[in-house]
C-alpha cells in the first residue's frame, strides 16, 4: 500500500506533469508549424523583391524606350529625300538619281534606305557629304558606298553609288 498511498498523494503533482508534458508537445509541434511557415513567408518575401526590382527595370527601360523612339520620330520619305538634296547642294555633290527601297523592320525601329547615285569633283566633297549626312538631326546610316572615276564633258568627276539608310521610331 506504500506506492497506491504515494500516488493518491502525488496525484495532483503527476496530473499536472502529464499535463505540462502534453502541453509540451502541443507548443514544440506549433513552433515547428510556424517555423516551416516563416521560412516560407521569407522565400516569397525575396521573390515578390527579385519581382519588383525586375519591374523597375522593365519600367525604366520602357521609358527609355520610348525616349528614343520619340528621338526617331516617324518619318516621312519626300522630307527625308529633301533633306539628303540639301545635305548635297551644301556639300557640292550632284544627286543624279534617289530610288526608296521599301522600309526594313529592325526590332526597335524602322530602318528607310535610299539608293543614291551621286557625282562630285572630289573625293573630299564625297567625304564632306558623308560626314554632313551622318551628323544630321535626322539619323541616317551610309550602308555602303561605291566610288568610281567618271567623266561629265571635259571635267575628269567621280561617280558614287550610295546606300543611306534613315532610321525611324516603329508607327
Amino acid at each position: 500500500m506504500n506506492l497506491i498511498d504515494t500516488v493518491n498523494k502525488n496525484k495532483n503533482t503527476i496530473i499536472n506533469l502529464v499535463i505540462i508534458i502534453v502541453a509540451a508537445v502541443i507548443a514544440f509541434n506549433i513552433h515547428k508549424a510556424q517555423t516551416i511557415n516563416t521560412k516560407e513567408l521569407k522565400a516569397q518575401k525575396e521573390i515578390e523583391e527579385k519581382k519588383v526590382v525586375l519591374l523597375i527595370d522593365i519600367n525604366r527601360l520602357s521609358k527609355e524606350y520610348s525616349t528614343y523612339n520619340s528621338m526617331l520620330g516617324t518619318k516621312e520619305i519626300p522630307a527625308l529625300i529633301n533633306n539628303l538634296g540639301e545635305i548635297a547642294k551644301t556639300s557640292g555633290i550632284k544627286i543624279v538619281s534617289i530610288k526608296p527601297v521599301s522600309p526594313q523592320m529592325q526590332p526597335l525601329f524602322m530602318k528607310y534606305p535610299f539608293d543614291l547615285s551621286i557625282s562630285a569633283e572630289s573625293y573630299h566633297a564625297i567625304g564632306l557629304f558623308v560626314s554632313k549626312v551622318e551628323s544630321s538631326t535626322n539619323i541616317y546610316m551610309i550602308d555602303s558606298i561605291d566610288i568610281r572615276p567618271g567623266k561629265d564633258g571635259v571635267k575628269t568627276v567621280l561617280n558614287a553609288n550610295v546606300r543611306v539608310s534613315a532610321l525611324g521610331g516603329k508607327k
